[in-house]
């Protein structure tokens, strides 16, 4: 009996051994493991990719209170909708959320509806070399702009189709027509081909389809046009011939 009490007391002892064993391990499980500083890794900042012709499209915020898309053509020059800004309204333009002020110092318009402004103040860096070429019939198209006060600015895409237009007039200007939905904020985004060519800027919205498309002409500046905005250094305008002649446009365009 003797022996007995004895080895149920070592079998108790071990017992509460295992049980005190279990306490402190339930206790660093519950207690100690969730409380232990969380260690973080720092991780790089991935920046969203960006296309190099969406680089380039920009927020215009005219003194007139007119907003569309531009395109940098030159350090101190910008591709846009002559409707923009009618009638040479406006005498300075702000850039995508940049507070500075550029003066307008000359444009250009091609009697198409498309405008290059030169201005003054800080360069564009992201430049776009535009390549002009004709729109065809099917070819795909993408536009980047800042429609309903988007920023920044927006891809959309569509297809070039058949204007159905009789007009001789309107032929003989290269339009075009297209599915490419395009609102208000929209105007004058350049319009590019798969090629990274541009075959216009955003004109007209087309209600006649559903969602409504875009409708647009060909550009029809002079090479040394295009020279000249690549080449203006912001203080000094070229010659009035080299610039253009300003036209007087008033309708009802895309915004």
């Amino acid at each position: 009996m003797r022996k007995f009490l004895e080895v149920l007391a070592l079998v108790a002892k071990n017992i509460l051994l295992w049980a005190a064993i279990v306490a402190v391990a339930f206790a660093i499980v519950v207690y100690v493991i969730p409380n232990k500083p969380e260690v973080h890794t720092l991780r790089p900042a991935i920046a969203p990719k960006v296309s190099a012709q969406q680089s380039t499209a920009h927020l215009l915020g005219f003194d007139t209170g007119k907003y569309c898309t531009g395109t940098a053509i030159g350090p101190h020059a910008l591709l846009t909708a002559s409707h923009c800004n009618p009638e040479d309204e406006a005498v300075s333009v702000h850039i995508d959320l940049s507070m500075e002020t550029h003066k307008i110092i000359s444009s250009a318009s091609d009697g198409r509806d498309h405008l290059i402004l030169l201005i003054d103040g800080s360069p564009l860096t992201n430049i776009e070399k535009v390549v002009v070429a004709t729109a065809k019939m099917g070819e795909h198209v993408t536009i980047y702009g800042i429609g309903g006060g988007a920023y920044p600015p927006v891809m959309k895409q569509g297809v070039i189709t058949d204007c159905q237009d009789p007009s001789d007039v309107d032929h003989d200007a290269g339009v075009w027509c297209s599915r490419l939905h395009s609102i208000p904020g929209d105007s004058g985004s350049a319009v590019y081909n798969d090629k990274g060519q541009v075959v216009g800027i955003v004109t007209y919205k087309d209600n006649a389809t559903e969602p409504s498309g875009t409708i647009g002409f060909a550009l029809n500046f002079t090479e040394k046009q295009w020279a000249d905005a690549a080449a203006f250094d912001g203080k000094h305008a070229p010659k009035p011939a080299a610039v253009g002649v300003t036209l007087k446009i008033k309708s009802s365009f895309v915004k």
